[in-house]
């Protein structure tokens, strides 16, 4: 029984965690940088995915995990979420099994930007690609985007048709002034 319960809140948690984009990163970066005040030329290394180990990057990679929901001070790496993240399109026990290697629960006692620094450079070792494909990818992949990209296609091409119907009639047609 105790086991059904488990399964059901992971099932729960998992199933309200939003998979993040691209602008919800950037969103959540600009949030950090101010709220820690981080150097412009800081903001210029995370940009490029250089995240050198200092107080300044721990804290902030810890501001940024813990704000898209993947890490929080009193559990460390949300391992469920990470794989809904990092598991688009994947199997999802093999995206599993990855996440709980660089998930660790502070053996070390470390202060929390270091235990969030420390499983992220894990992450990005190990992962790098899929790391950042899985905050690319909602672009190509969501559903939603996808209608609006064909009917964004769709309607350019309408309208390019009509342009050149109407510049090949417009010289043809004689007005009336009735």
């Amino acid at each position: 029984m105790k086991f059904l319960v488990l399964l059901a809140v992971i099932g729960v948690a998992a199933a309200t965690y939003t998979i993040k984009t691209h602008d919800d990163l950037i969103k959540t970066r600009g949030l950090c940088v101010k709220e820690l005040n981080v150097p412009d030329n800081y903001v210029e290394k995370f940009k490029k995915w250089d995240f050198q180990d200092d107080e300044t990057t721990r804290c902030y990679i810890k501001c940024v995990l813990n704000k898209m929901e993947l890490f929080d001070t009193a559990n460390g790496f949300n391992v469920e979420n990470l794989v809904e993240q990092l598991g688009q399109n994947k199997d999802k026990t093999e995206v599993r099994t990855e996440v709980t290697k660089c998930s660790d629960k502070n053996e070390q006692k470390s202060d929390d930007c270091t235990w969030a620094y420390r499983g992220f450079k894990c992450f990005l070792s190990k992962h790098l690609q899929l790391v950042q494909s899985s905050i690319y990818r909602f672009y190509s992949l969501n559903p939603g985007t996808l209608i609006v990209l064909k009917h964004s296609k769709l309607l350019k091409t309408s309208l390019e048709r009509i342009t050149k119907i109407l510049k090949e009639a417009l010289p043809k047609i004689k007005f009336s002034s009735e």
